[in-house]
């Protein structure tokens, strides 16, 4: 394990725990295939039912931190994972489940800010196609005006 020299798991909080148990297991077992692992820590968290869509799910979160928000298909998908697996969670794990709750608040946030962005973007689009109509017929004062309407709006 060459990177593995000062393999000190810190943390901030809990929204890492998946990546310190991946780490762990990884120390105890550095032959072990990350297929395994997820579903090892899906199976015991999440039961046998929901840990198959909770692997997506995680596989999907991290593809969605490497894409732009903006376009990204990915963020609908892991909230839908997530929400999917939570219906197959078996009551007694479900009752005090932080993590898959930890999971259908980062899927819904992720949604939310999506749509934000996306509204901010039609915006500025809405707001520069104005102001560039407003300089081309010299009609700038009332393309300020509109433009500054559209700015108004909500987001």
């Amino acid at each position: 394990m060459p990177f593995s020299e000062g393999d000190l798991i810190y943390t901030e909080g809990y929204h890492d725990e998946f990546h310190q148990y991946l780490w762990y297991r990884l120390l105890w077992d550095p032959n072990r295939e990350l297929e395994d692992i997820m579903h090892e820590y899906c199976r015991l968290h999440f039961g046998e039912e929901a840990a198959g869509l909770m692997v997506k799910a995680l596989y999907q979160l991290e593809e969605n931190f490497e894409t732009s928000m903006a376009t990204n298909d990915g963020i609908n998908r892991y909230y839908a994972l997530v929400k999917e697996a939570g219906l197959r969670i078996p009551p007694h794990l479900m009752e005090k489940n932080f993590r898959w709750r930890f999971h259908m608040q980062k899927g819904a946030l992720d949604v939310y800010n999506q749509l934000k962005l996306q509204r901010e973007l039609f915006k500025e689009e809405r707001v520069c196609n104005i102001l560039k109509a407003g300089l081309e017929s010299e009609k700038i004062d009332e393309a300020v005006n509109k433009a500054i309407a559209i700015l108004a709006e909500p987001a």
